[in-house]
C-alpha cells in the first residue's frame, strides 16, 4: 500500500478534478473509459498464471457490469477510447497480483460512488453494478485477496515486482481516464501531474 500511494494518489486526483460522479454524463463518460482499462486488464490476466495465485479471478471479473450499467443507461456499451496497449499479457505471479490489486482496490469506494450517484437515479441494480462489484460481499473478497497476497509472500514472491506491477497498473488506469483518444478524435488534455 504504501509504494503505490503515489500512483493511487495520482488516479484520485483524476476522477476529483474530471467530476465524474457529478453528473450523469460524467458518470457515462467514467464508465465508458473505465470499461477500456477493465477490459485490458482482464485481457492481461486471463493466463494459468493468474489462477496460480487468484484462484478465483473468474468470478472477479467485472468488465460486463460496466456493459451491462452502460446499457441500461442507453448508451452504446462499449469502450470510449481507443485500446492503448498500456497492459502486456501476465507472465509472472508479481504481475498478476499487482494487477489484481488495483482491480480489487477500486471495489473498494464503490459503496461510497453509489451514494454520490443516488441522487442521479443511479443505484446498484440501475446503471451502478460495476460500482455495487460484490455488494455486501465486498469486504469479504477484498480480505480473501489479501490472504493470496499474503500466500504469495510466504512462498517468496518479490513484493517490490508486485509493487511495480500495480505502479503500472495504476498508469495505465489513468492514462484511460484522461490521456487516451477518444475513438476518433485526438485529445491531447492533461489532468492532475503525475505524481513520482
Amino acid at each position: 500500500k504504501l509504494a503505490t500511494a503515489a500512483a493511487h494518489s495520482s488516479l484520485e486526483c483524476v476522477l476529483a478534478k474530471r467530476g465524474y460522479f457529478e453528473g450523469r454524463e460524467q458518470y457515462v463518460l467514467y464508465l465508458q473509459r473505465f470499461l477500456a482499462f477493465q477490459e485490458e486488464a482482464e485481457r492481461a490476466l486471463d493466463t494459468p498464471i493468474t489462477l496460480e495465485v487468484v484462484p478465483d479471478w473468474t468470478f472477479r471479473r467485472r468488465a460486463h457490469l460496466a456493459r451491462a450499467d452502460l446499457e441500461i443507461l442507453g448508451v452504446p456499451a462499449q469502450p470510449f477510447v481507443n485500446a492503448s496497449g498500456r497492459l502486456t499479457t501476465v507472465t509472472t505471479h508479481e504481475q498478476a497480483l499487482g494487477l489484481v490489486y488495483v482491480l480489487e482496490g477500486s471495489t473498494l469506494g464503490g459503496a461510497y460512488l453509489l451514494k454520490q450517484l443516488a441522487p442521479l437515479g443511479i443505484t446498484s441494480t440501475h446503471g451502478g453494478s460495476y460500482l455495487s462489484s460484490y455488494g455486501s460481499d465486498r469486504g469479504k473478497m477484498w480480505q480473501r485477496f489479501l490472504f493470496m497476497l499474503e500466500e504469495a509472500h510466504l512462498r517468496g514472491t518479490r513484493t517490490e515486482s508486485i509493487a511495480a506491477a500495480a505502479i503500472a497498473a495504476f498508469a495505465a488506469a489513468r492514462y484511460y481516464l484522461t490521456e487516451a483518444e477518444p475513438v476518433g478524435t485526438i485529445s491531447t488534455e492533461r489532468v492532475c501531474s503525475m505524481v513520482a
